[in-house]
């Protein structure tokens, strides 16, 4: 799959901010403003590279985070992120990637 477009980088972090409660996958607190960042749960070294590897972070949490393994809560949150954004996605008749 190739590298996601500006906008469909947009719409997936609206969808994923509404799924997140507006919340980081990190350390649970809520955003301000454009203060987020696409975290890849399983960080792109250890192979996670696709879209569906995505979930929202603060910036600075992400870049603490760095190049560690997901931890269990995260990797059960993009289960539950992945499971709606079809739906989500099919109601704005956007094709998800």
């Amino acid at each position: 799959m190739g590298a996601m477009t500006t906008k469909r980088k947009r719409i997936r972090r609206h969808m994923l901010s509404v799924i997140q409660r507006n919340r980081c996958v990190i350390c649970g607190g809520l955003f301000r403003s454009s203060a987020r960042s696409l975290e890849h749960v399983v960080p792109r070294s250890m192979g996670g590279a696709q879209a569906g590897n995505l979930l929202l972070s603060h910036e600075s949490c992400n870049a603490r985070r760095g190049n560690t393994p997901p931890t269990g809560c995260m990797l059960v949150m993009l289960a539950a992120a992945n499971a709606r954004l079809p739906g989500m996605m099919a109601q704005i008749g956007r094709p998800l990637s």
